[in-house]
């Protein structure tokens, strides 16, 4: 029989009255089953009726039924399964070249990811947080992996929702990393090892660009690994685990770095020493916590070690805060120890303090660090002329940086240096 498209029309309607009377005649228990944790399975779920499917609508409308009769734990995992059928759909759009039916799927897929996380922070519940942080690091992964087989029409869709996932993951792991920084420091330690693998695997593909890209997102999640362990350290937490696997696998990607800064191009040689100064702190840290605890571990671990990570262990020092914040042209002068001693006993919070010196005056190194701190994504958090002192915060709120301009005749007869310098301290504060 064949069906004009006005009875296609009322057949949808009909069908979609039929099926949700139906569902909303369903016993609460129900209504309110959700899908257990698919982490694990790194494909996305079966998109189901598909956008150019003129039954398509049934499902839309169902889920929004579904959506309306849930609510708390139970509504944020059902906000995740739709965004993650959303993604599929555009996935399966992408590779049959339907890209309008792809945009339209990966806008879809963006408001209900930003709608559920939200959702989740408002929850406030560890549990939750952990959870959207599995299934939009799994999204973004696949979605990775959709992005470089799909066509280049095609591009635009896949990139958006993997924009949203990556935002979705960051703002769950923020939210986790602030009631449990060990478990978040977990989650990230685990993208971070990812990163690698993916910076090897564009490597052998000779892809320079992606290879710079995914050693700058490694050297990222290693920093904020570990400033979440410092955290979780201070806090008390047991991360001996998450130490021993820091232990086990920095060696790994240290030794791939090592081998990838042989190869690249000479622009993408300071990301990678980048990248190994971060794995280096986090393996560093992670020995030495475990030789506290266990030096006979400690040993063994130092014994199947390559060489040249041993070096980079034994000659490791911990830098000044955030080496890449300080002012052109300056140069470290030493704290004089009434100060730092002052600084040490009277400020409640366990900071790091360096001290530096310039020529340059005091207004242009104010200019430079607003302008620097601006343009890196920090947030202004405290400015006081009285005192000189300007505060930001780490866009992750992981940790706190902050500069105090030391008045010239206190520089003087404080630090000894020249009246016409300008002498300014640096104070770092892991949150």
């Amino acid at each position: 029989m064949k069906i004009n498209n006005k009875t296609k029309k009322l057949l949808s309607i009909t069908t979609f009255i039929l099926v949700a009377g139906v569902f909303l005649a369903m016993p609460a228990s129900t209504v309110y089953a959700v899908p257990a944790e698919t982490n694990e399975d790194m494909e996305l779920d079966d998109p189901g009726l598909l956008p150019d499917d003129f039954l398509y609508g049934i499902e839309k409308g169902l889920d929004e039924v579904h959506k309306s009769v849930v609510d708390g734990e139970d509504r944020v995992k059902l906000g995740l399964e739709i965004a993650e059928r959303r993604a599929s759909e555009a996935n399966r759009m992408a590779e049959q070249g339907k890209n309008e039916y792809a945009d339209r799927s990966a806008d879809e897929y963006v408001r209900e990811i930003n709608d559920t996380v939200e959702r989740s922070e408002n929850l406030g519940d560890e549990n939750i947080d952990e959870h959207v942080s599995n299934v939009t690091t799994k999204h973004l992964l696949i979605l990775e992996n959709v992005s470089d087989r799909v066509p280049e029409q095609a591009q635009s869709a896949i990139q958006k929702a993997m924009n949203a996932s990556e935002q979705g993951r960051e703002r769950a792991l923020n939210a986790l990393g602030e009631k449990n920084p060990g478990k978040a420091a977990e989650k990230r330690f685990e993208f971070a090892d990812n990163r690698m693998e993916r910076a090897q695997e564009k490597a052998n593909l000779s892809d320079v660009e992606s290879t710079i890209n995914m050693t700058k997102s490694f050297e990222g999640e290693m920093e904020k690994v570990n400033n979440l362990v410092e955290n979780a350290r201070t806090r008390d937490m047991n991360i001996s685990q998450l130490e021993e696997k820091i232990a086990e696998k920095a060696q790994k990607h240290l030794t791939t770095l090592e081998e990838l800064n042989e190869t690249v191009p000479e622009e993408a040689r300071e990301g990678i020493q980048k990248a190994m100064e971060a794995s280096t702190k986090g393996l560093s840290g992670a020995l030495e916590n475990i030789r506290n605890r266990d030096p006979g571990k400690a040993d063994e671990i130092e014994k199947g070690m390559p060489d040249f990570v041993r070096d980079r262990i034994e000659n490791f020092e911990p830098g000044p805060p955030q080496a890449n914040f300080i002012y052109p042209d300056s140069e470290p002068i030493e704290i004089p120890s009434n100060v730092e001693e002052r600084m040490q006993n009277n400020i409640p919070w366990e900071s790091t303090f360096e001290a530096y010196t310039t020529q340059d005056s005091r207004s242009d190194v104010e200019d430079w660090y607003t302008n620097k701190m601006d343009e890196e994504g920090w947030t202004l958090t405290f400015e006081d002329d009285d005192y000189n002192t300007i505060f930001w915060t780490a866009d992750d709120e992981t940790k706190a940086f902050g500069i105090v301009l030391v008045e010239e005749d206190v520089a003087a007869d404080e630090f000894e240096v020249n009246e016409e310098n300008t002498v300014f301290i640096l104070v770092e504060k892991i949150l």
